[in-house]
């Protein structure tokens, strides 16, 4: 068999942690714990590498996690990792919001008058307001991975709605 490329390792790590993304239990650290052991599997492409480092945080049924990968020459890898839609009915009608709107101004490189649908719109700001609790300190997403330096990959995903919603974070 021969060697995947990298872009081609990337994508099936991608694949495996938006899958992940799914594994939730009754309580946040039931989904962490069921998130984080099949993070350690060892037949999965994240290969044992990524660990949770922000998260799972869930707002309504938006659900987005951040884990740490390997060194690389000048840093970490990173992934935030956001989830699709689920089997309720907030997340079925986020789906259908589909009139435009503008793209909130909290993406400042976004081209002027970029728009989304309604639906986007709204699961972006839920992502944007989750935080995750540290012993001194709460952080956004944004304000964990800048504290993280400046020299890291950090690739977004997710699956369905998170995959529409991984090509607008980038833009936050």
């Amino acid at each position: 068999m021969s060697k995947l490329s990298q872009f081609q390792q990337d994508t099936q790590i991608a694949a495996t942690l938006s899958a992940i993304a799914y594994l939730t239990g009754a309580t946040q650290q039931e989904t962490f714990t069921k998130m984080a052991k099949a993070l350690q599997q060892k037949d999965l492409p994240t290969n044992q590498e990524w660990g949770l480092v922000w998260g799972p945080v869930t707002y309504e049924s938006d659900l987005m996690y951040i884990v740490q990968g390997p060194k690389i020459q000048y840093g970490r890898k990173y992934a935030v990792v956001i989830r699709g839609t689920i089997d309720t009915l907030t997340s079925v009608i986020q789906d259908l919001e589909l009139d435009l709107v503008d793209l909130p101004r909290s993406a400042p490189d976004a081209p002027a008058g970029s728009k989304i649908s309604h639906g986007i719109c709204e699961a972006f700001n839920r992502l944007r307001a989750m935080t995750q609790k540290f012993p001194n300190e709460t952080l956004s997403a944004l304000d964990f991975l800048k504290k993280q330096g400046t020299r890291n990959e950090i690739m977004v995903t997710g699956h369905s709605l998170g995959g529409c919603l991984a090509s607008v974070v980038p833009l936050w």
